[in-house]
């Protein structure tokens, strides 16, 4: 290693006579040795050290080979500061907003004049989804965390598409929906789930007589729980992800709703 390195120079000018070898000698060595500020610039393109970065270094004598990708973490490129999206009406309609987690930076993302409500973080944190009403029904539109490039997700006019809700691995959208046309008598919904694009939308409850509304993913995504009526008043219901497995969890006259699972 280096030290190992610098051990035999300094034994090597022990047993020199000469000064201009001397100093000779240290010259060399220090062109040869690059400062760790260096090592960081040419790794990283910083030009300056930072105790956030982590990385393992070869021996000079070549007994090990520096891995093709050095384990590393710079707290620079960790996530983004926490932050809180919202729905509001505070310009008069309802928006998305969101702000810093003391109250402060508030920002309209939306700014339609239409209703844009329900966020939903994608588990990445550069995407929200959330429900809009701008186009005459309510469907799952998806933009960036600053509010850029606005796309729908759900297309069909006169269907409802509300409550959107990102699996784990923020690969697929579970929402719920009425759709026109389909086997739903007016007013009732089922529980969808589609890719984050948009794609191979899946019908995962199939009740034709109740609403089974407010999805929401376990950690695993491998379940899904939400609320239906299907006895006559709001229970909490789980299944799996593909929709099988049904099975209510509550049971009682009182208003169940919205079901949120517990961090893994």
């Amino acid at each position: 290693m280096l030290s190992r390195a610098i051990a035999g120079l300094i034994g090597t000018l022990s047993h020199m006579r000469h000064p201009g070898g001397i100093i000779g000698l240290i010259l060399l060595l220090a062109l040869a040795t690059p400062s760790a500020a260096d090592d960081v610039h040419d790794r990283w393109g910083t030009g300056q050290a930072s105790s956030d970065v982590i990385f393992t270094a070869a021996q000079d004598d070549g007994d090990e080979e520096l891995p093709a990708r050095s384990p590393m973490v710079v707290s620079s490129l960790r996530q983004a500061a926490p932050r809180i999206a919202f729905d509001s009406t505070r310009s008069g309609n309802v928006e998305i907003y969101i702000m810093n987690i003391d109250g402060s930076g508030v920002t309209n993302l939306t700014n339609h004049a239409a209703e844009d409500s329900d966020p939903a973080w994608s588990p990445d944190g550069t995407r929200i989804a959330f429900e809009s009403f701008r186009d005459g029904n309510y469907a799952i539109y998806v933009m960036n965390a600053d509010g850029s490039s606005l796309r729908r997700l759900t297309s069909d006019a006169e269907s409802s598409h509300r409550a959107p809700a990102w699996s784990p691995d923020g690969t697929r959208i579970a929402f719920h929906s009425y759709r026109a046309g389909g086997h739903d008598i007016a007013g009732t919904h089922d529980i969808y789930v589609m890719n984050a694009d948009g794609s191979r939308v899946i019908n995962l409850t199939n009740s034709p007589w109740a609403d089974d509304d407010s999805p929401n993913w376990s950690a695993d995504g491998t379940r899904i729980a939400f609320e239906s009526n299907r006895l006559g008043n709001a229970d909490i219901y789980i299944m799996n992800a593909d929709g099988s497995g049904v099975t209510i969890l509550t049971r009682d006259q009182a208003t169940d709703s919205h079901p949120v699972f517990s961090p893994p």
